[in-house]
């Protein structure tokens, strides 16, 4: 299902609104800086994708870009958006090139020092509620079923859950 979202300047004004599913609404774009979690206000819930494109365009037509005498940053008029695009083998390669030596540590090796820092940042961290479900959501999806997952990846799936239970 998606959703349309607003995100909030601290005044609670709007300067962006968007249309999308899963976690869209808190990930970090390139043209419209993404503002902390309580300035991410959900306008509605439970759309197909046509109805969410709808009430995209109908709140940007509300509030206006910027470019037109309005107040949101919004490049388009909204009602777009790449919802299933597939993207061409050409496209892919570009966008390995552009990630090829990112800072994200991707591949890198991860000293023990480093590792025992993180570690202790996490440790004692306690989840709320709707954090858990939100990663459960995000998370959804993601693994392979069981008969296609290596004996050392279930051990290790395992291994984590056992951990987390007894609150390590």
């Amino acid at each position: 299902m998606y959703y349309t979202y607003a995100y909030l300047r601290e005044d609670k004004r709007p300067y962006y609104i968007g249309k999308g599913k899963g976690d869209r609404a808190f990930r970090k774009r390139e043209y419209a800086k993404c503002p902390t979690k309580d300035r991410i206000l959900i306008l509605k819930d439970d759309l197909t994708e046509e109805e969410a494109f709808k009430h995209e365009i109908y709140m940007i037509a509300l509030y206006g870009r910027k470019k037109d005498g309005g107040i949101l940053m919004n490049i388009t008029l909204g009602g777009e958006g790449g919802s299933g695009y597939a993207w061409t083998e050409d496209q892919h390669k570009r966008h390995r090139q552009r990630m090829m030596g990112n800072k994200l540590c991707v591949g890198r090796k991860v000293s023990q020092e480093t590792k025992d820092k993180i570690g202790k940042a996490n440790s004692g961290r306690k989840w709320t509620a709707e954090q858990k479900s939100a990663r459960s959501e995000a998370m959804r999806g993601k693994y392979k079923p069981d008969d296609q997952v290596s004996k050392k990846a279930l051990y290790m799936r395992e291994w984590t859950k056992r951990k987390q239970s007894q609150g390590s």
